[in-house]
């Protein structure tokens, strides 16, 4: 009985995922109302908050990638696969790109609504949109770090990286393209990724 009842909430929290989905893409966040979301798949709006605490966790919950993925797979521990700065930046743009790449079905507009409910002091929903940026910059960080150690412990690279600076500037500068990819109509995430690319060469080299 347990497993039909997990089956069965399970089942109602896609149901209000997907409505939820269909209506912010529709009308906007701030046009939305939970009650309105309850109404639409016929439960209680008491109900919908059994399974997300806010309005803001349930939008983040529909416009971003779930980032409980699977950790990402490196490649670059293959033995045939010649490590040196040319690499390190590519593997580097795999890690980012492997979870951020499902942006580019968000529509930017509901991208810089997200971001402005997470940047707002006053938002009632601003703290569940921050957890999800942390969430997320925590996987990569993770996953960077791990790879820059094995990098430095790997005795066919001689390249010194000072890891918690050189993350700190990964981050920063993926931060500076996400804003402007959201931001800037004509940008897109290719050219995001492009800049990126480019700033990481550019300290590459100066290691």
């Amino acid at each position: 009985m347990s497993g039909l009842r997990e089956l069965k909430k399970e089942q109602t929290k896609q149901k209000i995922i997907h409505y939820a989905k269909e209506l912010f893409f529709k009308k906007g966040f701030q046009h939305v109302k939970t009650s309105e979301i309850a109404r639409g798949i016929g439960i209680a709006e008491g109900t919908l908050f059994n399974y997300f605490s806010s309005k803001g966790e349930l939008f983040i919950a529909t416009i971003l990638p779930d980032f409980n993925l699977n950790p990402y797979k490196t490649s670059i521990e293959n033995p045939n696969i010649k490590i040196n700065k040319e690499t390190i930046v590519e593997e580097i743009m795999n890690i980012i790109d492997y979870y951020l790449k499902e942006l580019i079905r968000v529509e930017k507009s509901l991208l810089r609504e997200f971001l402005s409910v997470a940047y707002s002091m006053n938002e009632a929903n601003s703290e569940a949109a921050r957890r999800s940026l942390m969430k997320a910059d925590k996987m990569i960080l993770q996953d960077l770090q791990q790879f820059l150690e094995y990098v430095q412990q790997s005795a066919s690279v001689k390249i010194s990286i000072d890891i918690e600076i050189f993350i700190e500037c990964v981050l920063s500068f993926g931060f500076l393209q996400f804003n402007k990819y959201v931001y800037d109509e004509q940008f897109s995430y290719q050219n995001m990724l492009d800049q990126l690319r480019k700033q990481l060469n550019f300290i590459m080299n100066n290691y």
